[in-house]
């Protein structure tokens, strides 16, 4: 983003900041956020990106997303729910969370993934729900690899080597140091 709150030349949109806000809370969890400091990381200059900003803010507080702890500053709202499940990913690439006992999943964004493959039994970290979407969460920890061995083709260069294997359902190549 530019110097002026701009994005390639154009200003931001509500839902672009919304997304920007969403980011930022959702990269540090436990992290609470002075206004001041929200203006910063988010590099908004102008008044009118400012006021919008603060809309967005309270909006997401109306909607139980965001939490107030003091006046000005700003945390993301757990719901202090760290679930045991599955992982499934799907062939177009969809990754949704199956927690034990519950029927309702949880969708992950790969970003969030922390290396976790199709089949891993993983501990999630679910993110209190925005009103109208779906929920989400974050991989904390893999438990149990649903995979172990892999069989693809070697690449040997001077200090590593990387297998690359046929398996559609895992995204990308096996480092080896």
């Amino acid at each position: 983003m530019g110097k002026s709150g701009k994005k390639g030349g154009k200003y931001l949109t509500k839902n672009e900041l919304a997304e920007l806000l969403l980011g930022l809370f959702q990269s540090n969890p436990e992290t609470v956020y002075p206004m001041k400091t929200i203006f910063r990381e988010l590099r908004l200059k102008t008044h009118p990106l400012k006021m919008l900003c603060v809309d967005l803010l309270h909006d997401l507080i109306d909607e139980d997303f965001l939490a107030q702890p003091e006046p000005n500053k700003f945390r993301l709202k757990h719901v202090d729910n760290i679930l045991e499940g599955v992982i499934n990913i799907d062939k177009r690439g969809q990754i949704r969370f199956m927690p034990d006992g519950d029927s309702e999943p949880v969708y992950v964004v790969y970003n969030k993934l922390r290396h976790a493959m199709d089949g891993d039994r993983v501990k999630v970290a679910v993110f209190a729900r925005k009103q109208g979407c779906k929920r989400g969460g974050e991989v904390v920890e893999v438990l149990e690899r649903a995979k172990d061995t892999f069989v693809g083709r070697l690449q040997v260069e001077s200090t590593f080597a990387f297998l690359v294997t046929n398996d559609r359902n895992l995204d990308s190549d096996i480092f080896i140091p």
